[in-house]
């Protein structure tokens, strides 16, 4: 929870029996709160279903997660909107400061007419359609995303909320079911091959939690960038308030080809990776990152059947670059090889030579005394892509 300070000088206290000094009070907003625990409930029911092997099975441990993490994400929802609209009445302008005067009245305004005299008769949503008009910004379409993803999220927690039990079978299903089935999200992995109905045991996992964290997350972050606000929970770095490192994982390794389809056809055909996604690559914001004017290049994605890292096979059109020999050598400074862990590498080798691919060498097993390894004995030879990249086959036995 993050505090506002402020210290207060009064004029004088003598009346009160009391010396003159200065006194601190502190505001504390919550929203950042619910948001944090909305992803660290999430990631602890994702831990319990990447465990579970085996039959269907109930964990009331698994469900208590995914409840309080769709909880939390609404409950962020509504504080960080309250926490706004507090600010304007209260006249805390810290996150403000970018809003004029007229429009901090009337916030100041409504919400002195309606939460302040307990009067509200408003939705979580109609509270920042409301704010947007009264700041003459854009409020969102309901038809539309991310208001009608975020208007599920919140149908999903006042099912839970205020739950009914009622009889559920494959001919009566529960009224969620068929929208949710709908949504990107993966079932609850516990329930795999169950009979159950999809709400609420197949549809309450971490998918339908990530699913929900994320668009409140983006709804909630789309707001205040019509609003020119920068909240406390944008502000608050609990990651580092906790003294945690954040630990990194390979997300990809390019390569640069000059031969696109030449080289999806040798990953993909002859080592086995699968094509995932391609895109065309051109404008301000690729050569902002590769720090190259007048860029245009295309992008193949691929990843081994066994899972990621993916590898980003990308060619530029223009400027080509140069294909200097040197780096095909083992022993030349940098990135030097990508080593593909094969189950049978007598057979892989046999298929890359079938393919015109030469080998540096046959098979060769790495000598025990040299280095040992908990999957077993090593086997591994190199070879090239056509661009000349130092690939690498290895087996573990």
């Amino acid at each position: 929870m993050t505090k506002d300070t402020k210290t207060y000088h009064p004029k004088s206290r003598a009346e009160f029996g009391l010396d003159s000094k200065a006194y601190l009070a502190m505001r504390n907003y919550i929203s950042k709160d619910f948001l944090w625990a909305a992803e660290h409930f999430s990631k602890l029911a994702g831990e319990i279903e990447d465990k579970h092997k085996g039959r269907s099975i109930f964990n009331i441990e698994h469900r208590a997660y995914v409840m309080n993490s769709i909880l939390s994400s609404v409950a962020f929802l509504e504080a960080a909107i309250n926490e706004l609209f507090q600010d304007a009445h209260d006249k805390h302008l810290v996150y403000l400061e970018n809003l004029d005067q007229s429009t901090i009245s009337i916030l100041s305004d409504f919400w002195d007419m309606t939460e302040e005299d307990n009067k509200s008769f408003l939705s979580i949503l109609d509270k920042y359609q409301m704010a947007l008009r009264f700041a003459d910004k854009e409020p969102f379409l309901k038809g539309e995303n991310p208001y009608q993803r975020t208007n599920l999220v919140i149908r999903i927690r006042n099912e839970l909320t205020h739950y009914k039990p009622m009889d559920l079978s494959e001919e009566s299903t529960h009224k969620l079911d068929d929208i949710l089935k709908g949504k990107n999200f993966l079932p609850n992995k516990l329930m795999e091959g169950s009979g159950n109905n999809f709400f609420p045991d197949h549809a309450l996992g971490k998918g339908c939690t990530e699913w929900c964290f994320e668009s409140v997350k983006i709804f909630a972050d789309e707001f205040f960038s019509r609003m020119n606000i920068k909240p406390n929970y944008q502000i608050v770095d609990y990651e580092k308030l906790l003294g945690k490192k954040i630990t990194p994982a390979i997300d990809h390794i390019n390569i640069v080809v000059s031969d696109l389809e030449r080289s999806v056809k040798f990953y993909t055909e002859i080592l086995g990776f699968e094509k995932t996604n391609s895109a065309h690559l051109e404008g301000d914001w690729i050569e902002s990152i590769v720090g190259i004017k007048g860029v245009v290049a295309d992008v193949v994605f691929i990843v081994a059947p066994a899972g990621e890292p993916r590898i980003e096979l990308l060619r530029y059109k223009f400027p080509i670059g140069e294909s200097i020999p040197l780096n095909s050598l083992a022993n030349t400074i940098g990135l030097r090889h990508i080593a593909l862990r094969v189950d049978d590498i007598q057979a892989s080798a046999k298929k890359l030579k079938d393919a015109g691919v030469k080998l540096l060498s046959e098979p060769v097993t790495v000598p025990t005394t040299v280095v040992t390894h908990d999957a077993g004995h090593k086997m591994l030879c190199y070879f090239y892509d056509p661009d000349g990249v130092m690939l690498e086959i290895t087996e573990y036995k």
